[in-house]
């Protein structure tokens, strides 16, 4: 006896299913079945009957099914059948007028459904009626006001729902609320109106929840696109089973699961259903041991033995010595489960190299490492089996990369001591050099001190000779001069009193004027010569005393009157009225040096005229208030010719120069030349 009965589609029977492509069935309080197609409407087939009724969309019914493809159905605690279409948005079938109400997606208002085309309906323990769009959230239907609330993906809002496209929702006996979408599982938080999302990052299998069920532990079970999963809401935690483990295949359907009254579940897929109880559903509690299977420098397995890195088989090694050469190598390991091997989990690390873990599956069960530093480290590995019960001891070998040599320690030291020792023996070379530089510089000088001594000394020996020489001058100057004087004063002396004589005729008087005249110049030349050796010795002192200055002009100006008319000058005195007539001074260096002057001015200028100015001389270059008088001479270009200074002997310069100096002033022989004379407060 066949243990199926078949329901299909036969165009001569109307009772018979309306189409053969179903995608839901629902036995509602009153134990009637209830079909939805895609296509074909909705079915009803009454308890005892193998009959059934069709509702179908009908244009010109308002009151029909709106869509002909049924996507879900749900029979609310009041007994009313809800019914979501691909097209038509929801449906709500009245039982006693047999008439549908629709609710539609209105784009002008926002209270209205989000979307004509949906995927579930779903009635909440409070009596709130929940439904899942295609493209546009979840709605939520308020049956007071006949309005809808929405909730979609917002991607600037991490607690919005994770995905427009709701394919499943259900409320589990925590009251937990859940939501599957297009991107993973949503826990909806109702009274904070928060979305908690669980994705494939977080342990599912795959991102699209076609199905919800839960078990009598709680534990939520989910069909995706790849595999199903057990999730636990209390730790948060998933395990996944795929075709490995026995179920129909890793591809679920859209909406096709169920649980039976005695617990067994069913999750239907594109290989057919699987059908289990999810409490003989045990995992492997095998701890399964974790070896490293074999080691490979550049891609290459090492033999044992030998001359070989691997003294013994890897399986027993616990210390490998790798050279810096060694630049790339690496490990295969393995988890000792032979049920369902493929699904065993590893986590590798080389300790001293990287600090978190890698995860690998059984398609990957090698690690590979390359150009390592120099230093200790320990390659740890550990896995699990099947169902994720892992082993956290699992295998580890400690490996140590030797430098090469010119970073060993040994080079490093030898290296410093050659630097350090470098650095010394420079270091001292250079003092030694510095020293021997010193000494040197020492000698030089010491040689150049002798030599400075030496030079000093002779430098000495000749002045005490030009001293003496300069003496013995002096004293024969002083001597001849002396010498000189007695015969020359008794020349004059006779000179006078023949010229006082009577007995003198004119003519002799005359010679005896040129005598005296004459004689007269050879004692001033004589005594310009004593005064240069007085000069010469440094022992000119001034004969200071007070003397009537204007009678002294005066007696000049009578002395040279008689030379400049037979030249043809003007001879022109100017004293001013301020001049004191009695100045404090050496009387007789003053009259000589005027009378040097006015020599050498009545000499050498051929026109104009010579002027002597007396006055009282105020200038920043005088320390303090003196009197001066000035002698000019017009002939400029006499001047310019005799280079600025007036000619005249050597001795009668040196004397006026000096007997200058002596009156505390300035004498410059040029077309002016002034004479200062401190004021002593004397007598006008």
């Amino acid at each position: 006896m066949d243990a199926w009965t078949h329901y299909l589609n036969d165009p001569a029977k109307p009772e018979s299913l309306s189409s053969d492509i179903t995608y839901t069935i629902l036995t509602d309080q009153a134990g009637t079945l209830w079909t939805g197609t895609f296509g074909g409407g909705l079915n009803r087939s009454d308890p005892g009957t193998e009959t059934f009724i069709r509702y179908r969309h009908n244009p010109a019914d308002p009151q029909s099914l709106s869509d002909d493809m049924v996507m879900s159905l749900h029979d609310d605690r009041s007994g009313t059948l809800w019914i979501t279409t691909w097209n038509g948005g929801l449906n709500r079938f009245d039982r006693e007028t047999r008439a549908f109400s629709h609710y539609r997606h209105n784009p002008a208002d926002p209270n209205t459904l989000g979307s004509n085309t949906l995927t579930s309906v779903y009635e909440d323990r409070t009596g709130t009626l929940w439904v899942g769009t295609m493209h546009s959230g979840l709605s939520r239907f308020d049956r007071s006001t006949g309005t809808f609330r929405h909730y979609r993906h917002d991607p600037d809002d991490p607690v919005s729902l994770s995905n427009n496209l709701v394919s499943f929702t259900y409320e589990d006996r925590a009251g937990r609320f859940w939501v599957g979408t297009g991107g993973g599982i949503n826990r909806f938080d109702r009274e904070n109106e928060r979305f908690i999302r669980f994705t494939k990052r977080d342990g599912l299998p795959g991102d699209t929840i076609y199905g919800i069920l839960e078990d009598r532990q709680g534990l939520l079970w989910i069909s995706t696109g790849h595999g199903l999963s057990k999730f636990s809401p209390d730790t948060e935690t998933f395990r996944n089973y795929d075709v490995n483990d026995g179920i129909q295949g890793n591809q679920f359907n859209f909406g096709s699961s169920y649980k039976s009254g005695g617990g067994e579940m069913f999750f239907g897929g594109t290989n057919g259903f699987t059908a289990f109880y999810p409490e003989h559903i045990r995992d492997n509690p095998h701890i399964p041991p974790v070896v490293i299977t074999k080691f490979l420098l550049a891609s290459r397995p090492v033999p044992v033995g030998g001359d070989s890195i691997l003294r013994k088989s890897v399986l027993e090694t616990e210390h490998l010595t790798l050279s810096y050469l060694d630049r790339v190598f690496s490990f295969e390991f393995a988890a000792l489960n032979y049920r369902t091997p493929e699904k065993n989990r590893y986590r590798y690390k080389m300790a001293g190299f990287e600090e978190e873990w890698t995860e690998a599956d059984s398609t990957r069960r090698f690690a590979t490492y390359t150009n390592l530093d120099p230093g200790e480290y320990v390659f740890r590995v550990i896995g699990s089996n099947n169902d994720g019960v892992w082993n956290e001891e699992g295998d580890s070998v400690r490996i140590t990369v030797t430098p090469p040599w010119w970073e060993t320690i040994w080079f490093r030291g030898s290296v410093l001591i050659f630097v350090t020792g470098l650095i010394f023996g420079g270091f001292h070379w250079r003092m030694r050099t510095i020293e021997s530089q010193k000494r040197q510089l020492a000698t030089r000088v010491e040689e150049r001190t002798q030599d400075l001594k030496e030079e000093k000394e002779k430098a000495e020996i000749l002045r005490e000779k030009a001293e003496a020489a300069n003496h013995a001058k002096s004293e024969f100057l002083a001597n001849m001069s002396h010498e000189l004087r007695t015969p020359l004063n008794a020349i004059l002396g006779f000179a006078q009193i023949m010229t006082r004589s009577r007995m003198a005729d004119p003519e002799q008087r005359e010679n005896l004027a040129v005598i005296s005249r004459s004689g007269e110049h050879l004692l001033t030349l004589i005594n310009q010569v004593l005064d240069l050796s007085k000069i010469e010795a440094g022992r000119v002192s001034l004969d200071e005393r007070n003397f009537d200055l204007h009678d002294m002009l005066s007696e000049l100006e009578d002395m040279f009157r008689m030379q400049a008319d037979r030249k043809g000058l003007q001879l022109v005195f100017i004293c001013a009225e301020d001049v004191p007539r009695h100045i404090r001074t050496d009387e007789v260096r003053l009259r000589q040096v005027l009378i040097n002057l006015l020599n050498n001015a009545l000499k050498f200028t051929r026109k104009g005229g010579v002027t002597v100015r007396t006055g009282i001389a105020y200038s920043d270059r005088i320390r303090r208030t003196g009197h001066a008088v000035r002698g000019v001479c017009p002939d400029r270009n006499r001047q310019t010719r005799a280079g600025g200074n007036w000619p005249g002997t050597g001795n009668q310069q040196k004397v006026c120069a000096t007997d200058g100096r002596g009156h505390h002033g300035q004498g410059r022989t040029r077309a002016r030349h002034d004479i200062h004379i401190p004021h002593t407060g004397g007598h006008r």
